[in-house]
């Protein structure tokens, strides 16, 4: 999702696709010739290579996150952000999870310490950094210090909250980016059953879940009998609340403005 006054909503670049609007309240609205003035959030959708591109035009570009909590989640998120020449520091309180991550990972800056603490956090640049996330077992702690490295001028906020009832405590602050496992497990539950559903009798491969589960995206192949083959996406007569946003041909995303289905196969 992206705040609506982000400046990649002035010119929206050929690899992002703007598919929903979000207001001052929790609805989504699929997005048509409505413009994103009146919306809070705007959400987008790109293909995982331009990601951290998407990024670095919503205000600086991420050079650096801060990661409290060396968790296995830790351990995965590193590796992504390494992958996109990210710099990564964690902040582990445990001496022998933080000794194995400075192992696993040489190219990462590993802090033993408490990343719950103000004063450890400050210390390790926190006010330097352009990410933090975080990422330890206790889910209020996980906001207060989040809501601590906003007011430290962090730009991306991301907190794990491991409870679902405490949700209520992210509404205020605005993170639009919490992660709650819980919630989580249940959508690729709900997916994999819905997915299931839809592929008796038709070519959907998969159903994911967005915005909280108001807003669905189908992947489906197109069959060789698709009376739409050879015709661009953008003239297709879809119903009102549907958008064909992303297209795979040979493993590559595509945005579908002006792109054909030209052939069997294409997602």
């Amino acid at each position: 999702m992206i705040e609506s006054k982000s400046q990649v909503l002035e010119q929206t670049p050929d690899y992002l696709d703007v598919v929903g609007l979000q207001g001052s309240g929790m609805d989504v609205d699929v997005l048509r010739e409505a413009g994103a003035a009146k919306a809070n959030l705007v959400i987008a959708a790109t293909s995982t290579d331009e990601t951290n591109i998407v990024i670095c035009l919503l205000g600086r570009g991420l050079k650096e996150v801060m990661i409290a909590g060396g968790s296995r989640i830790a351990a995965y998120l590193a590796t992504r952000l390494l992958d996109m020449n990210i710099a990564v520091k964690i902040i582990e309180k445990n001496p022998d999870e933080a000794l194995d991550l400075t192992l696993r990972f040489p190219d990462v800056t590993v802090i033993c310490g408490d990343g719950t603490d103000q004063a450890t956090l400050l210390s390790e640049n926190l006010d330097g950094m352009d990410g933090f996330v975080s990422l330890t077992d206790n889910g209020e702690e996980n906001v207060i210090i989040s809501m601590f490295a906003e007011q430290q001028g962090v730009e991306h906020v991301v907190p794990k909250v491991n409870r679902v009832e405490l949700g209520f405590l992210l509404e205020k602050p605005g993170f639009s980016n919490a992660v709650t496992p819980k919630n989580i497990a249940a959508d690729k539950i709900v997916q994999y059953v819905r997915a299931m559903q839809h592929s008796v009798g038709s070519n959907v491969e998969s159903i994911i879940l967005a915005a909280d589960g108001q807003m669905e995206v189908p992947e489906f192949r197109v069959a060789s009998n698709c009376r739409f083959i050879g015709r661009q996406v953008k003239d297709l007569l879809l119903k009102s609340g549907i958008l064909v946003s992303f297209i795979t041909h040979k493993s590559r995303p595509m945005v579908t403005r002006g792109i054909p289905v030209s052939s069997r196969g294409i997602r």
